[in-house]
């Protein structure tokens, strides 16, 4: 039989498993000038992990593993800034401002949620194709003029929820122009450290507009990745269209076409 340690009900060998990205106490493992490197924390391009078996969640080992690795960062990032922080309903409308691996996964959760009106925008033609093929409704792209002022003519009156999936000044502020009367911006995007966005205060305060953040997509892993595999399973969340496959002696190629937005993402097959 299995020998070994008492490891948990999800470690045990032979097990496939997904795994959150932190160690025991919380922290990572890579620190440079004292200062901790994230997003290195689980060995990324490593063919074996050590990682505590709290984080481990195991999963149907018949399932492709180049999807289910999606849906670390990712899936649970938009998917769940729909479901889990804007609570998006049946009806609603969407706009989602950044079509990188995130954004299109928001476009994803919105159609999920049953959103009607589900607008894409970005400046990349090929993301804003793989949009419409995820679920957006209408694309826009933004190197043709002011995006905000056609999606107002798509969706009168402003949206909803506005997702911002970049962590720029500019399409922080897009977002939040994007909403509507008792509608929600909701940042997803990574800011840089101490960055400041405006927003109009009286139109915020006059039409009861709401900013919030999302942070991983307000998930709890052990209940939210069953959940997507589910979605998964029943063909309601795709995950192929996304992923584009390397080796690991072409990752310096694969960095170099994420850097140029001709990819949304790359999952290394050893």
């Amino acid at each position: 039989g299995e020998r070994g340690l008492p490891l948990g009900p999800s470690c045990r060998p032979g097990n496939t498993a997904w795994y959150d990205a932190t160690l025991e106490d919380g922290s990572c493992r890579f620190h440079s000038g004292g200062r901790p490197v994230h997003h290195y924390n689980t060995s990324s391009f490593a063919e074996r992990s050590v990682v505590p078996s709290r984080t481990a969640i195991r999963v149907d080992p018949s399932l492709p593993l180049t999807e289910l690795a999606l849906m670390g960062c990712a899936v649970m990032t938009g998917v769940g800034a729909v479901l889990n922080t804007a609570r998006v309903r049946p009806g609603d409308t969407v706009a989602i401002v950044g079509c990188g691996g995130v954004g299109l996964n928001v476009v994803q959760g919105a159609r999920i949620a049953g959103a009607t009106t589900i607008v894409a925008i970005d400046v990349v033609s090929a993301k804003l194709e793989l949009a419409r093929e995820l679920g957006a409704t209408a694309v826009v792209d933004a190197s043709d003029g002011d995006p905000v002022d056609v999606v107002r003519e798509l969706i009168p009156g402003g949206a909803d929820h506005a997702f911002e999936a970049l962590g720029r000044q500019e399409t922080i502020e897009m977002a939040l122009a994007l909403t509507g009367r008792g509608g929600q911006a909701v940042l997803i995007g990574m800011a840089p450290h101490g960055a400041r966005v405006g927003l109009d205060a009286l139109t915020t305060t006059l039409e009861e507009r709401c900013v919030r953040g999302s942070w991983y997509g307000s998930c709890v892993p052990l209940r939210d990745i069953p959940l997507l595999i589910e979605l998964y399973r029943e063909g309601r969340l795709r995950l192929e269209p996304l992923i584009t496959r390397c080796g690991l002696d072409d990752v310096n190629d694969a960095f170099a076409r994420m850097e140029a937005g001709e990819t949304a993402r790359t999952v290394i097959v050893y």
